[in-house]
This record gives C-alpha cells, structure tokens and sequence, in this order.
C-alpha cells in the first residue's frame, strides 16, 4: 500500500579528503518510491522534522514511520509528526 509506511535511515560516508557526509534517506515503502535525501555535514532534528513536515505536506502523512534506530526513535518521531 501507497503511504502506508516510510523508512528513514541515517547514514554516514566520508569524502575523500576525510570529511564526514550525513544522509538521510526517506523511502516510501509500498512502492520502494525514494521520497527524499538529506545531506549536510550534521543532520540536526530541526532539520529532520522539516524534512518530515515537507514530506507529508506533498504526501500526506503516512501510518507509520520505520527507524534502524529502534523503538525510542520511533516513538520519538510519531509525537513529533502529530
């Protein structure tokens, strides 16, 4: 199903020179659909609830959110979308 569920994953790569890259990455899982990646050398919450209210500002907001972060990012994420 469309807008059911989004995973958001964080990730982190290392340019050449030896700096850090922050991703992250939104996909919308019914249809594997890339709906955003965020990059910046820090990724602050601020930045991810923004990313988040845009997202569902264009998609509506979905029924859940998946997090690699556990339970605890999960739940934080919900109280931070309502």
């Amino acid at each position: 199903m469309l807008n059911r569920t989004w995973a958001l994953h964080f990730m982190t790569e290392t340019l050449y020179e030896g700096r850090r890259v922050r991703l992250l990455t939104m996909i919308d899982e019914g249809n594997r659909e890339g709906l955003e990646i965020a990059m910046g050398l820090s990724l602050p919450s601020r930045r991810v609830v923004r990313v988040l209210y845009e997202l569902s500002a264009v998609f509506g907001c979905p029924s859940g959110v998946r997090s690699e972060n556990g339970c605890f990012g999960r739940l934080r994420l919900f109280a931070l979308l309502e």
